[in-house]
């Protein structure tokens, strides 16, 4: 009997010293996704980002493809470029498995990539923006953005000061609304706004609803053309 593990990945335990480092900004969200029969999971480091000045770079997490009618058989796994990392579990579609990535630079650089189902491989990767965060490159950073998929289309909430909407099936960016950021604060008592995680955009009927953690309001926009239809006080 090997436990309850359906799988362990060699890198973990080195890993695992860099799950909640007491000098990161935000905090490690471990999600998965269910379809037809396939779990995909991040797994390993949850540092998406890095200070320019170090030396080496922290590995970052890998994504698992496991087969749960095969008591989770690893299928495929995908392993970052470095300076790159995927954000949090992806959303499935097809033959598309679509996922948030980072890559770490000056200024964090907000991606959205589509893997393919059977076997991981990269098929596009887009470029949405770059943006300063409250770690301004001095700390090491933890994100964990999650992917909206409805009706032939992707829409991300950043929390880089920007909403994207783009094709499922090609990456083809229809539109990207900027809204307001908070471009300042105290990291020692940051505000309430900041912690808001786990935070996609939510569709209902044709609308978007945005609570990004990089602005104190809530957003309300137009799915077709990423219109800002109203925002909170």
């Amino acid at each position: 009997d090997g436990g309850p593990n359906i799988y362990h990945d060699p890198r973990e335990g080195a890993a695992r010293a860099f799950a909640n480092l007491p000098a990161t900004l935000g905090t490690a969200r471990f999600t998965m996704t269910i379809h037809q029969g396939r779990l995909y999971a991040r797994i390993g480091s949850s540092i998406t980002s890095w200070p320019q000045q170090i030396d080496t770079m922290v590995a970052g997490g890998n994504l698992v493809c496991l087969d749960l009618g095969a008591e989770g058989k690893l299928l495929w796994k995908a392993v970052p470029d470095e300076g790159w990392a995927f954000e949090g579990s992806p959303v499935v579609e097809g033959n598309g498995v679509y996922i948030a990535m980072r890559r770490s630079d000056l200024r964090p650089q907000a991606h959205v990539a589509c893997l393919d189902a059977q076997t991981g491989k990269l098929r596009w990767r887009r470029f949405i923006c770059a943006a300063e965060t409250p770690a301004r490159g001095g700390l090491l950073q933890s994100t964990c953005n999650l992917l909206t998929l409805a009706n032939g289309m992707i829409y991300y909430n950043t929390n880089l000061g920007a909403v994207a909407g783009l094709s499922a099936r090609d990456g083809t960016l229809r539109w990207v609304t900027l809204y307001p950021r908070a471009r300042r604060g105290d990291l020692r008592r940051v505000a309430p706004h900041w912690y808001r995680d786990l935070n996609p955009c939510l569709m209902n009927h044709g609308t978007l609803l945005v609570a990004p953690a990089d602005s104190p309001c809530l957003f309300s926009l137009d799915a077709a053309t990423g219109q800002i239809l109203w925002q909170s006080g």
